[in-house]
């Protein structure tokens, strides 16, 4: 017995040491790099004790202890990178919803993502090397111990591994540590993301057949021809167009159409997410904030399918695979597909296998294409012959790094000049980067355009309307870039939301009062009843309270990132002519007699 004790009491040292490795960056980073953060020694102590728990059972296991140690060691390891990283480069808590987009992220933007993580604080892979390095001493002794308990009877062995077991699931179950130990949730949204990608796979699968059946129709005769075009934007926020006051002129050519009175744009539209699947998911399906993949649901895509129009994807963010992120699940209905690939060999149609044509023509940086590369498919898609179109455009638009967004003849801002950002907010690089972002979103402003005179000039009753999935903070109010959801505010949730419509479609639908609904506190989960109702689609599942253009528009509630609208900083963007509303609203949800 006293061998055995002494085996188990060195093991359960080093347990205690394996599981302090990990945590201590955790908790360091946490206190040296989040202004205020106060420690919690009561939750320290419980995901101290969970990740011991969890390494004495692996450590203990009869025959593959060595091997369990490496998987906790692996295991362990891979979250603490990913969080130990986002704050110390963030400067802020981390949100476990973090998890969900990660996992739903392409692996052309992870690489991105982690390139732009080395520029903001290049002192990162010496923290990587601190963090892979320091538990790797005690994965080793733990490894030794677990060698020393071979020679123990195996009826003891595996005792002590039921007990150890037994005391871990205890543990977990009554202490509820798994909803806020970041290992833990690391692998729990994996598991409810891939979960949702598959009821949305499923779920896709079946609407494409039960769709028919719903009646849906269009407003006009087969002969009749309709083109109607959605540009899905990536991370604008509108607080940089010049459109919507940014004293930059970073829209020339919407606002030359604008003030040509050829443009409908909504000035108080907020995304109800900050994450690109998120958003667009509740942006472009039935489902909003207060429901979900689970009640039977429809895409615009579908729709727009049921009511016999030729549906058509093309998109500049990823490449089609074994790894459909949700949103790329969403499109699979359409008819026709393509989705840009970094290699020109993968540059194929989803619907016909033909490579693009010209692909040399339009230049790489980054491994990445710019938005123009979507034009030649537009183009292609206009000139099908078909009536009836739906085509749906997904930008890279202003995504990181903003830099790699549009080509050097839009290089337009370079100094500092014109430049609108708080003197208290300070980083590196901060004057370039802004410059670069700008010049994205007057990159995305000439797309636009080049796609409004392509659907211009085709003729018929058409429009284009363009949003953006989420915004971005743009050194505007924090004292970095990009979003985080600890740190969320108006710049990451306010979004343009422009229409442009021929003159066949204002012929026919008087148009003018539009313009009546511009600031209309909107929320762009309800972007798929605006487009119902602008391409006159007769359906059922059409709630007229929820389109921006109706008569009978209701204002809801509104939210983002799990907070309400009105309590997003900074307070001064929020529209004085709508706060008194908008109070009574949150009021009335309060009192669960409103739904957000």
């Amino acid at each position: 017995m006293s061998r055995s004790l002494k085996i188990y009491s060195r093991t359960g040292m080093w347990s205690v040491c394996f599981a302090l490795s990990f945590l201590a960056f955790f908790y360091g980073v946490m206190l040296w790099s989040v202004e205020g953060y106060v420690f919690g020694p009561v939750y320290f102590a419980i995901n101290l004790m969970f990740f011991t728990l969890l390494a004495l059972s692996a450590a203990s296991l009869p025959g593959l202890s060595s091997l369990c140690v490496l998987v906790c060691y692996v295991a362990f390891w891979l979250p603490t990178v990913v969080v130990v990283s986002y704050i110390y480069i963030y400067k802020s808590l981390f949100n476990f919803n973090v998890f969900y987009f990660l996992w739903g992220t392409n692996t052309a933007e992870t690489m991105e993502f982690m390139q732009e993580c080395l520029r903001r604080q290049p002192t990162l892979p010496l923290l990587f090397v601190l963090y892979t390095a320091a538990p790797l001493f005690p994965t080793w002794m733990l490894m030794k111990e677990s060698r020393y308990g071979k020679e123990l009877p195996l009826k003891r062995r595996w005792g002590v591994f039921i007990i150890f077991f037994a005391l871990t699931g205890a543990f977990t179950l009554y202490t509820d540590v798994l909803k806020f130990n970041y290992a833990s949730a690391f692998y729990i949204f994996y598991v409810k993301y891939h979960n949702e990608r598959n009821l949305v796979t499923h779920i896709s699968d079946a609407n494409k057949i039960r769709v028919m059946e719903e009646g849906i129709e269009a407003s006009s005769s087969a002969d009749i021809k309709e083109t109607y075009v959605v540009v899905i934007g990536e991370s604008a926020s509108r607080h940089h167009w010049g459109l919507y006051g940014y004293p930059r002129p970073t829209t020339p050519f919407m606002a030359k159409r604008l003030a040509e009175d050829e443009l409908f744009f909504a000035n108080n539209v907020n995304s109800t997410a900050i994450a690109t699947s998120e958003s667009l998911l509740a942006a472009l399906t039935l489902m909003d904030q207060s429901t979900s993949w689970e009640d039977d649901n429809y895409s615009i895509v579908d729709l727009f399918n049921g009511a016999g129009f030729s549906t058509y994807w093309f998109s500049n963010n990823a490449v089609l695979g074994a790894y459909d992120t949700i949103l790329q699940v969403l499109s699979r209905n359409a008819d026709y597909r393509k989705f840009s690939s970094p290699k020109d060999a993968d540059l194929k149609s989803m619907q016909r296998g033909t490579l693009l044509e010209d692909a040399e023509t339009f230049k790489y940086r980054n491994d990445l294409l710019y938005d123009e590369i979507l034009l030649p498919w537009l183009n292609d898609a206009l000139k099908d012959g078909e009536t009836k179109q739906a085509i749906f455009l997904h930008l890279k638009g202003s995504h990181l790094t903003y830099q790699y967004r549009y080509p050097v003849s839009f290089d337009h801002f370079s100094t500092s000049a014109g430049m609108r950002t708080p003197n208290r907010v300070s980083f590196p690089g901060k004057v370039d980067i802004i410059n670069c972002y700008d010049n994205s979103i007057r990159y995305t402003d000439f797309i636009i355009e080049e796609i409004i005179e392509k659907v211009e000039a085709t003729g018929g009753r058409a429009w284009v309307l363009y949003f953006s999935d989420h915004g971005e903070d743009v050194g505007d109010y924090n004292d970095t870039y990009g979003r985080d959801l600890e740190k969320i505010n108006k710049y990451m949730v306010d979004v343009p939301f422009i229409v442009w419509f021929s003159e066949e479609y204002k012929n026919e639908r008087n148009i003018g009062f539009f313009q009546n609904y511009r600031d209309r506190p909107y929320r762009l989960d309800d972007t798929i009843h605006a487009i119902i109702d602008i391409a006159g689609l007769k359906t059922c599942f059409f709630d007229s309270s929820r389109s921006i253009f109706s008569d009978s528009y209701r204002m809801r509630a509104r939210a983002s990132g799990g907070k309400l609208y009105l309590d997003i900083p900074p307070l001064d963007l929020v529209n004085p002519q709508t706060v008194d509303q908008e109070r009574k609203l949150m009021r009335r949800f309060l009192q669960g007699k409103e739904d957000l």
